[in-house]
């Protein structure tokens, strides 16, 4: 997503996709009306009635990271249209510990249960212990296609137990197991602000991805091959692949609570033959992993199958 709407909502690899697809101009139209530099109240609303939110970051390394911020429904509160508070402290270890006042971040506004989602780009404001205040740059409804309804259930005995095993450089046993059962993802991804010779980051993206169960393709421990579904043709998350050749990965243990949090290189593959191999993917990426870490016991809920 772009970070201002001066001239069209999207970036230069967004549109040159689109282009390459043949709905550029179909695009912009629907753009220009339906991606607002502010929330409608119809979006304040929804955000403040969740119990987690997925947030999208980048390092000082220019590694975009997929998170989960949580506190029970309230935490997130909207005192204007162009502003979002989130009372919740990160996961113990996660990258989103260390974001700093006027950083870009992605966020995903997302009810398992009822398949509704919104996402929005913003700037990071405020930083204080425990809260994040966003400055909101644009924000979109999505359709809730490919989103598999879960419902929240408390762990009544959570005590905020959560321990990290970092430094993974490709996947162990339980990562491919998790990964191999995955029907939900979330992904992370960001256009590099080539203003300023690729410095820093902008335009941070969070999305859900979501197929039938065992959907994505372990294809060594460093590497998985992932389907590309129809989608509103906004191509935020591939036009951030293209930009950056980044992203970053969340997988969930919906019954345990765990985390898994992955970095690395992704890439399109456009023409790839193997598209075939995949029921109704229209094309491929690739994400190849250069670190992650295990977050266990890091929910207070679990997410069941509805």
């Amino acid at each position: 997503m772009n970070t201002t709407l001066v001239d069209s909502p999207f970036h230069f690899a967004e549109k040159e996709i689109q282009q390459r697809l043949g709905v550029r101009n179909k695009m912009e139209a629907i753009g220009q009306r339906v991606i607002r530099d502010h929330m409608p109240e119809q979006h304040r609303q929804f955000y403040q009635q969740l119990e987690y939110i997925f947030v999208g970051s980048v390092d000082t390394q220019l590694k975009p990271w997929a998170s989960i911020l949580f506190n029970p429904i309230g935490f997130i509160q909207s005192c204007d249209n162009k502003t979002l508070e989130i009372k919740a402290s990160t996961v113990k270890g996660d990258p989103l510990e260390h974001i700093t006042k006027g950083a870009p971040i992605g966020i995903l506004g997302i009810e398992l249960d009822t398949r509704r989602r919104n996402r929005l780009s913003a700037n990071l404001t405020e930083k204080q212990s425990g809260k994040l205040t966003l400055s909101i740059q644009q924000t979109f409804g999505n359709c809730p296609k490919y989103i598999s309804p879960k419902k929240v259930i408390p762990h009544s005995d959570w005590r905020n137990r959560t321990t990290q095993a970092g430094g993974l450089n490709k996947l162990d046993a339980m990562a491919i197991e998790l990964i191999s059962q995955a029907d939900t993802f979330f992904v992370a991804s960001y256009c590099p602000d080539l203003a300023s010779d690729n410095s820093k980051a902008k335009g941070v993206d969070v999305s859900h991805r979501g197929g039938a169960q065992g959907f994505i393709n372990i294809e060594t421990p460093n590497r998985l091959l992932i389907p590309d579904y129809i989608g509103n043709n906004f191509f935020n998350t591939l036009g951030n692949i293209e930009a950056s050749g980044k992203a970053g990965l969340l997988f969930i243990d919906f019954a345990r609570g765990h985390l898994l949090s992955l970095t690395g290189q992704a890439q399109i593959l456009w023409d790839s033959p193997r598209v075939h191999q995949f029921s109704d993917a229209q094309r491929l990426w690739q994400f190849e992993l250069e670190t992650g870490f295990w977050f266990f016991n890091a929910l207070p809920f679990s997410l069941d199958i509805i």
